[in-house]
């Protein structure tokens, strides 16, 4: 096989089935091998047994060296560069195959960081929910203890409400009992002041029957001696219904009838009974 036909081969089989990313490296290879092809042309073109104007080159002459010599030298320069050329091409295609696995590894790690992202996000989603949770524990806690707190300060409040109705109420009761006990004991003292203006009106007039008697008792018995304690009995009885200056004539009266027998005249009773 020549080195042109080499070149002007197309890419192998193998390299077809290769995926799109991979021409590059083909395209390489063919560029590599076509390069290869051209240097030994031109070396050949170049060299001192061939001149530049003779194409093809003219066959070598027997007095130098021999045809046989140059073709196996020439077989065995296109075997090394054959050689060369399949070591490059495996070199290419164990560099295809590293590539390759690089690739997939590439695209493994790449789903592999698109997996560590999903489940990043999904731990920082979480993370937040699980912060906002705990920030809505501590809130429904301290949402609790105010709501304890004014449950205790709206259980004291009604207790002392209930007191102070409680407390009116025994002093509305007390107020109508008072009322009642006042209103019971005016209508008694107005009954006992009524009653004991009716008992002074009886005192006195009872004291001036009395006085009417003693006087007429007096008169009937004109030449008895009169006891020395009359004056002195009818004084209080007196001092009720008379001045004082009457009660200390009716005194001195009363004193100069029990020292003498006279007795006194009719008008001075009736005075004293009509006053």
């Amino acid at each position: 096989m020549g080195l042109l036909g080499m070149a002007a081969k197309g890419p192998s089989p193998t390299r077809r089935l290769m995926p799109q990313p991979h021409l590059a490296v083909s395209s390489l290879a063919a560029s590599v091998a076509l390069i290869h092809c051209f240097l030994n042309t031109r070396r050949w073109l170049t060299s001192p047994s061939s001149s530049p104007r003779q194409w093809p080159p003219p066959a070598p002459q027997s007095k130098t060296k021999p045809r046989h010599e140059s073709t196996q030298l020439a077989e065995t320069k296109t075997r090394s560069m054959e050689e060369e050329v399949i070591k490059l091409q495996k070199c290419l295609q164990d560099k295809d195959g590293q590539l390759c696995s690089s690739t997939s590894s590439t695209e493994q790690y790449h789903h592999e960081l698109d997996d560590l992202r999903t489940h990043l996000s999904f731990t920082q989603a979480t993370g937040e929910a699980g912060e906002q949770l705990d920030l809505l524990q501590k809130d429904v806690q301290a949402r609790e203890v105010t709501q304890m707190q004014l449950k205790d300060i709206v259980i004291r409040i009604e207790t002392n409400i209930m007191d102070e109705v409680a407390k009116a109420f025994e002093i509305a009761m007390l107020r109508g009992e008072i009322r009642i006990l006042s209103t019971h004991w005016t209508n008694k003292t107005k009954n006992l002041e009524s009653q004991l203006k009716k008992h002074q009106r009886t005192d006195q007039e009872l004291k001036k029957r009395v006085l009417k008697l003693e006087f007429c008792l007096w008169s009937c018995h004109p030449l008895v001696r009169s006891p020395p304690h009359l004056p002195l009995l009818l004084a209080p009885l007196l001092f009720s219904c008379c001045d004082w200056d009457i009660a200390s004539w009716i005194l001195n009266l009363g004193q100069n009838l029990g020292r003498s027998r006279t007795t006194m005249m009719p008008g001075t009773y009736s005075y004293f009974i009509h006053v």
